[in-house]
């Protein structure tokens, strides 16, 4: 029986058959011979669409960065301008005297007297709205003024108020 076949003899030639060689090319019909199937199909028009879609991906993303940007911004100085008030109003209740936190509109910071420390409000975030005379101020008895002091940059916005009890809010 020469031409018969063991069955080790036709296992070994189906493995081979069913196996690829993976740095082996492969010739699509109507391509050059040696190019790889990875490396069809990149033309120059699809490079410039490519570009033009990431382009507007990365538009849409920078312009909506600067309103979040922004709100962040004036979440941050809500927080110091509120911890300046606090400041002021355990200064006073300490010392037994007014403390002042004084406020003009247009302006990037409080100033708590005394002792005359500065409080920056950040970058881009301005006083908007402030009390009539510029000034919050919290007595030795626990007292305040009636105040709303507003922050802003660009379209987002802030308040603090504070009650004549001297709660802030």
């Amino acid at each position: 029986m020469p031409d018969s076949i063991t069955f080790m003899e036709l296992r070994r030639q189906r493995q081979m058959r069913d196996t690829v060689r993976m740095n082996a090319t492969r010739r699509l019909p109507g391509c050059t011979p040696g190019l790889r199937t990875s490396q069809q199909g990149a033309t120059l028009l699809d490079t410039c669409a490519a570009l033009a879609l990431a382009s507007a991906a990365a538009l849409a993303v920078i312009s909506g960065a600067r309103p979040l940007s922004c709100a962040i911004r004036v979440g941050a100085a809500r927080t110091a301008l509120v911890g300046a008030l606090l400041e002021a109003r355990r200064a006073a209740y300490a010392s037994e005297t007014s403390v002042i936190v004084e406020t003009r509109a247009g302006s990037d910071e409080v100033v708590v007297n005394p002792p005359g420390s500065a409080r920056r409000l950040g970058d881009g975030v301005l006083l908007t709205s402030v009390p009539s005379d510029g000034n919050v101020q919290f007595r030795a008895t626990g007292l305040a003024d009636n105040a709303t002091v507003s922050i802003a940059c660009d379209g987002s916005e802030a308040s603090v108020v504070v009650n004549q009890r001297g709660v802030i809010r």
